[in-house]
């Protein structure tokens, strides 16, 4: 999937080393940019990825893994994420 404005989902590969870039922001200002790597894909069950979010205001960046598991519960999903912070 891909999109050529400057915000929003720009690439998206679910896939192990694939990669996610998403540009969010005021409109009219410079968008901060997170790149998501994703390190396991264990569908339906689970995706963990490695994220990088790049701070227009301070130029800070903050490094984050992310864990998505997914349960069914009668026909219904629960979803459980759980984040860390680098």
């Amino acid at each position: 999937m891909a999109a050529s404005s400057s915000r929003g989902l720009d690439r998206h590969r679910v896939i192990p080393a694939g990669t996610c870039t998403i540009a969010f922001g005021k409109a009219g200002a410079e968008p901060c940019r997170e790149r998501n790597v994703f390190i396991e894909v264990d569908r339906p069950r689970r995706i963990v990825f490695q994220s990088t979010m790049f701070m227009v205001e301070d130029g800070r960046n903050i490094d984050t893994t992310v864990t998505a598991t997914f349960e069914d519960r009668g026909g219904r999903t629960l979803l459980t994420i759980v984040q860390t912070f680098a």
